[in-house]
């Protein structure tokens, strides 16, 4: 792992907190800040407007080696808080929509995602990544993304 300020960090973490740090752009230092554990605090994002500019920016551009596995890795909690968030889900839309990023990338995001997709149509931010999601699937996924909206309630809708 990688010594930081309060501890140790397995490595999988160098390219979450990298995702983490251009998403809190002006407010990194809430990520500093410490649980009441002690241990830092990784648990959630707290998306600005300028990060998720930033991320916009940089993956429309193809500039994604140290963000890839941060993207691609992160858990169905977080990529659950970032695709409905009104700013951090419009980084992940461009992501998915961005011509320069390979699509066995996106699909690596959307092999995960898919098992969300039922929580993300219902927010107005959410649905929008599950179009973006279904435009950049190949015909394999959009099955999968079809499978669990059909598991879905109509009550799930309401």
């Amino acid at each position: 792992g990688i010594n930081a300020e309060y501890g140790e960090f397995p490595t999988y973490a160098c390219y979450e907190s990298v995702l983490h740090f251009h998403l809190n752009a002006t407010k990194i230092e809430s990520y500093k800040k410490p649980t009441l554990s002690g241990k830092p605090r990784r648990d959630r994002f707290e998306a600005t407007l300028t990060g998720s500019l930033l991320l916009q920016g940089l993956f429309k551009l193809g500039e994604i080696s140290l963000l890839e596995d941060g993207v691609c890795g992160l858990s169905e909690d977080h990529l659950v808080y970032l695709s409905c968030d009104a700013q951090s889900s419009h980084a992940i839309q461009a992501f998915l929509t961005s011509l320069t990023i390979p699509a066995n990338t996106k699909h690596r995001f959307i092999r995960t995602a898919v098992f969300i997709s039922d929580k993300l149509v219902l927010s107005p931010a959410g649905s929008r990544i599950v179009e973006a999601m279904w435009a950049a699937a190949d015909n394999e996924l959009k099955t999968a993304i079809a499978q669990v909206g059909k598991r879905m309630k109509i009550s799930d809708l309401d």
